[in-house]
Parts: C-alpha cells; sequence; structure tokens
C-alpha cells in the first residue's frame, strides 16, 4: 500500500506511526544498514546529475530517453502527480517521474547498477572464501576502428568476448573445472582526439581449480593469444599495451573492480576513477557533465552516435551459472542492525502545474535544498514553512497556465 503524506510541519521521531499537525501520516521506518550517503548541503553531485539529465532531455534519441526523470507519470490517461519523498538523512528526491531503462541515463543507470552490485558482490566474495581463482581481464580494441561506426564498435567487442568466453569454457569443461564470469563494457571519452571513444570490456573470470588448466602465468597469456586471433581475423590488429589480467584476491581488488564496472553514479561524478589514464579522457557520465550547459555541435554529435551505436547493446552481464557462487554459503547470514534508530519518511504531493513552475525555474534542486536543510540541520524554517504550504494547500480558483504562473511569482518570493 502506498501513502502519500503531505505534513507542512516537522515531524519528531518517535517509534511508533503518527499523525502530523494536519493529520496526514507519517510513518517511521527502520534505518538500513548500507553506505547510503547522507544528505549534502549544496552538493555538486546533484547539481552535475541534474546537468546531464536536462541535456539528456534536450539531445538523447530516444523518445524514453528525452522524458525520462523529467515528466509525470499517466497511467489510464491520467496524470499523476510527481512526489516529492525525503528520509532524514538523507538526500531528499521527486518520484513519479517517467524513466527510460537506460544505462547510459544517469537516474536509470544508478538506480539499476544497486541490485547487480550486490548480486556481483555477494558472488564475488563467495568465491574468495572458497579459494577460487579470480582474474580481471581488461580487453580493448584500437581507437580508431569503427571510429565512424560506433556500433560496429559495440559489436565487434562483443563478439569477441562471447568467442572467448567460449573456448575458455570449453578448455575448463574438459577439465572438469567450473567457470564463471561477469563482463560490463566502460568507455572514455576524450573529444580533443578525432578519434574520441575508447571503448573496453572488463571481465571478472573467476574458476575454482584454475591450476587444473593453467600454470602459474598461462591463463594471461593463452587469452592474450586467443583474443589477439579472434581479433586479427576480423582484420584489426590489437596491443598488448590495452591488455591486461590482474589478480583479484581481496577486497581491495574487488572495489576496484566493482568501481571500474558497477560503481556509483556519485563516486564517478566525484572522483577521477572512471577517468581515463589521459588527462582528457573522462568517464562517459562525468564528460556529459562537463559539456551539459555549454555543447558543441561536435559534443552533441558524438553523444548521439555513441548512444545510437550502444542501442541495444548489453552492457553488463552474469554468466548463466553466477547463482551457483551465490548459493556456495546460503546460511551465511548478513550482519544485522543493532541500532534501535529510526529515521522520519516524508512524503508530499506536488500537482502539475506546480511541478511546470518548479521546473520553469530551475528551482528543482532549491526545492529540494529547503526540504534537507529543514529536516536534517533545522535550516531554512521559513522557506520549508512555505514550500510545504504549497503542496498541502492546492490552489483550486485558477486553472491550467495561469495557475501555473501563479506558482512561478509565488515561488519566486522566497525560494532565491
Amino acid at each position: 500500500m502506498t501513502i502519500t503524506i503531505n505534513s507542512p510541519e516537522r515531524t519528531q521521531k518517535d517509534t511508533s506511526n503518527s499523525l502530523d499537525t494536519t493529520g496526514h501520516k507519517v510513518l517511521n521506518i527502520k534505518k538500513e544498514n548500507n553506505n547510503t550517503h547522507r544528505a549534502t548541503i549544496g552538493s555538486d553531485y546533484r547539481q552535475r546529475v541534474l546537468d546531464i539529465v536536462k541535456f539528456q532531455n534536450r539531445n538523447a534519441i530516444t523518445k524514453s530517453m528525452r522524458l525520462c526523470n523529467r515528466v509525470p507519470i499517466t497511467h489510464n490517461g491520467i496524470i499523476k502527480d510527481v512526489l516529492l519523498m525525503k528520509t532524514q538523512g538523507k538526500r531528499a528526491k521527486f518520484a513519479n517521474l517517467q524513466t527510460c531503462n537506460n544505462f547510459w541515463c544517469p537516474s536509470c543507470s544508478e538506480n539499476s547498477k544497486i541490485d547487480v552490485r550486490v548480486k556481483a558482490k555477494t558472488g564475488i566474495r563467495n568465491a574468495i572464501d572458497n579459494k577460487y581463482s579470480l582474474n580481471f581481464v581488461t580487453l580493448t580494441i584500437p581507437r580508431e576502428f569503427g571510429n565512424n561506426n560506433y556500433e560496429a564498435k559495440f559489436q565487434v567487442i562483443s563478439d569477441a568476448f562471447k568467442k572467448l568466453n567460449a573456448r575458455l569454457r570449453t578448455k575448463c569443461s574438459r577439465k572438469g573445472v567450473k567457470l564463471y564470469s561477469l563482463k560490463g563494457l566502460d568507455v572514455t571519452i576524450d573529444t580533443s582526439r578525432y578519434d574520441c571513444i575508447h571503448l573496453h570490456l572488463h571481465s571478472l573470470i573467476i574458476m575454482d581449480k584454475e591450476g587444473k588448466v593453467f600454470n602459474e602465468k598461462g591463463f594471461e597469456d593463452w587469452v592474450w593469444r586467443i583474443y589477439r586471433n579472434i581479433m586479427r581475423k576480423k582484420g584489426i590488429k590489437v596491443s598488448r599495451k590495452g591488455f591486461s589480467v590482474e589478480a583479484v584476491t581481496e577486497d581491495k581488488e574487488l572495489s576496484d573492480y566493482i568501481v571500474k564496472t558497477l560503481g556509483s553514479m556519485e563516486r564517478e561524478l566525484t572522483s577521477t576513477k572512471k577517468n581515463g589514464r589521459s588527462k582528457n579522457s573522462k568517464g562517459w557520465f562525468y564528460w556529459v557533465s562537463e559539456i551539459a550547459k555549454d555543447a558543441t555541435d561536435r559534443d552533441i554529435a558524438i553523444y548521439k552516435q555513441f548512444l545510437q551505436g550502444a542501442k541495444g547493446k548489453r552492457t553488463y552481464d552474469f554468466s548463466r551459472n553466477w547463482q551457483e557462487l551465490i548459493d556456495l554459503n546460503p546460511n551465511k547470514e548478513e550482519e544485522e542492525d543493532t541500532s534501535e534508530e529510526e529515521d522520519t519518511f516524508y512524503c508530499w504531493s506536488i500537482n502539475k502545474e506546480l511541478w511546470e513552475a518548479i521546473k520553469s525555474l530551475n528551482f528543482e534542486l532549491k526545492v529540494l535544498n529547503i526540504i534537507d536543510n529543514f529536516i536534517d540541520y533545522n535550516k531554512d524554517a521559513y522557506k520549508f514553512k512555505k514550500i510545504t504550504k504549497l503542496f498541502t494547500q492546492p490552489i483550486y480558483d485558477t486553472f491550467g497556465e495561469d495557475k501555473k504562473i501563479l506558482y512561478e511569482n509565488t515561488l519566486k518570493r522566497f525560494v532565491v
């Protein structure tokens, strides 16, 4: 059951569900024991994500990406209200907005990666605990290949890995060795070059008895020879410099792998770990955030051509038997959160005209910051009271564009 709460006043924490001053129900929810970042006032990260979303809305090649995170959901011809959701100590966010489920969209990519990271980490840690061999393999193709056809870049590197993995699976099968894999496509962009797209593939190869198949350095040499030969048959000469194999033996290597393939959006946008070796080479989302407000015609063309080439391509994938790794320790108990502290959850409805007014004024982040500032830091009490009053006391005597303009004029008086 979904409960929408329009609460104009701050609600104090307690251990039971309660009613606020307007009679709307407030849910107290148990704090999760995870690495969710606490709300950061004036966060550069949230501004960067919004810049990417707006750039995407203007320039994406598909309708779903152009509408993503900006247009309310419609059900049976009825436009739903946008929701503003806030859990104490975490960033406020808007919900009930259309999504595109595209890996190259900042919001949808981050949401999809959450469960994938859990699945990946569980399998990898179980493999390490059971003394399996784990190798982090990086495959690249020359920048100049497919420079005018990004779809060919995706197709070639994905096909090469498929053939490489098939050869490895056959080799392991003959020796009675179990093989597991996880792959993720990655890209860095350097628009100072004519061959600006550097597409590469990161894969984690796991074997329960590597020693039965390869000697100490045999795995790396075998993978390189097979990959080189596969690419040679395609008429592509690959360089050993763009190829690497690293053993994964502990949490540091595990963390490095997760960052490179399934890292969080915040980490990518606020660090350089996902950028390339060159100072001018940047990860996808970092690059888009850099050009979002002042993109050249070439930037926009690269963006569109890349999305066209990536359309329909798998960006990350688990081997079909990955669940076996997760089941290696089926009785392993998760660490429980013994904290008794509970955080209050708030949810306000925003009608269509008010949402359009907020967007037209570019006040999205300002509204979210007002909510965060008051609930988490007891600041901006006047602004909080004013903005939540707009949520809880809708205007009924004005309609359409006039209603939107009225909301705009009201917002301008206190949201600064």
